[in-house]
């Protein structure tokens, strides 16, 4: 489709009014936020003579998944398909005047469909592992005609998918747009991280100064944003996606930048597509892996960027590191903690041991006043990413 140029495009809003996410802590939204504000965790220690090491966690129970969260789905359809679809579906149930002839669909995953080349007893077409044919299975099952957009970017995906759906609303080529964050758990991912010695055997400690590696995840988070200024169905509220930006360390195929620029630059880009400073800044979600390298290099972003005194968490001790969805997953979480406001404490965190000072919380933090928030990414490659809220 081609892009026209809206008059007012600097006024143009871009509101959150839906979402869904399913996470094996809960089938929705409303359920997952509750386990989260209960202080539950997804993550379980799972010891496989496959690995050389105890792995941890948070994945779905396998009944649980077949009997609450997509028994009426095909099972001609894989399991990250059926997260997605199911997830995009409770969140348009509540959306009846949505016109899907306007609506756009951008997936953000990392692996789709890649457990279909270790495990495909049904003997699924393999041309769906190519992420654009899965992308356009759940496209076609949702009723969305538009060609979807694919971002599969490592770990910002999700964040990269909201800022490309509010950019496709502000550029006019949609009254809507659908954003997916999906990714399920298999064999390949697995080893893969363990081939980096990168998983912990304990359940994620982020920012703590005896972490050790990550706890891996899976689940799905949907967000729907339509153009113009409209309250959030559930929260009644008003949640905006101001802006955001990316940014590439171009420093080593899977260890950030040692000295943060890289996401400092991320966050200054984002802060000034938003018209706010850092001081207007009222909670920061990060990303927060509870590896060393990443850990430490966040500190100084933050530090670089004036954030150093904001109150900031890792939400990864509740559903591990969910790849591709983490960015929408973690999103949600945001600004139902501002709205809530109260901000979570990071599960798993006793002393703070970053190479810089943060005000990263181990209890739960009362807020007096919320409005702006980041959230902030990295990954392999590299990569960062960082998307401005505001709630009010």
């Amino acid at each position: 489709m081609e892009a026209k140029v809206v008059e007012g495009l600097s006024e143009l809003q871009t509101s959150i009014v839906a979402d869904c996410i399913i996470s094996p802590i809960g089938v929705n939204t409303q359920e997952t936020v509750r386990s989260c504000f209960d202080g539950l965790s997804g993550i379980k220690i799972l010891d496989d003579e496959r690995y050389d090491q105890k792995t941890t966690l948070s994945s779905f129970d396998q009944n649980r998944f077949e009997e609450d969260i997509s028994p009426n789905l095909s099972i001609t359809h894989t399991r990250a398909e059926r997260l997605a679809i199911e997830a995009i579906r409770k969140m348009l149930a509540c959306q009846e005047d949505l016109d899907l002839e306007k609506t756009g669909l951008v997936i953000s995953t990392t692996k789709g469909n890649v457990d279909l080349l270790e495990n495909n007893p049904l003997r699924l077409d393999l041309s769906r592992v190519y992420l654009h044919a899965f992308a356009k299975t759940i496209a076609e099952s949702i009723g969305v005609r538009s060609t979807p957009v694919v971002i599969s970017n490592a770990c910002i995906s999700g964040v990269s998918a909201i800022v490309m759906g509010r950019k496709l609303i502000r550029l006019g080529q949609f009254e809507s747009v659908i954003v997916c964050g999906v990714d399920v758990l298999s064999d390949f991912i697995i080893s893969g991280f363990h081939a980096f010695k990168a998983i912990s055997p304990k359940p994620c400690r982020p920012y703590d100064a005896d972490r050790d590696g990550i706890s891996l995840g899976e689940g799905c988070g949907a967000i729907l944003l339509r153009k113009g200024s409209h309250e959030h169905v559930s929260l009644k509220k008003s949640v905006r996606v101001l802006g955001g930006s990316s940014t590439n360390d171009a420093n080593h195929i899977s260890g950030p930048s040692r000295d943060g620029s890289g996401l400092a630059l991320a966050v200054s880009k984002a802060l000034e597509s938003a018209e706010l400073t850092s001081d207007d800044i009222d909670y920061i979600s990060a990303h927060g892996t509870a590896t060393r390298y990443n850990d430490d290099m966040e500190s100084k972003a933050f530090t670089i960027s004036g954030l150093y005194n904001t109150p900031l968490n890792s939400l990864k001790g509740y559903f591990g590191h969910t790849l591709g969805a983490a960015g929408v997953i973690e999103s949600i979480l945001g600004y139902n903690q501002m709205s809530a406001k109260k901000i979570l404490p990071t599960h798993g965190l006793e002393n703070i041991g970053t190479e810089k000072p943060i005000k990263a919380l181990s209890r739960s933090l009362e807020l007096e006043w919320s409005k702006y928030f980041l959230k902030t990414i990295s990954g392999f490659g590299g990569f960062n990413g960082v998307a401005v809220f505001e709630i009010k």
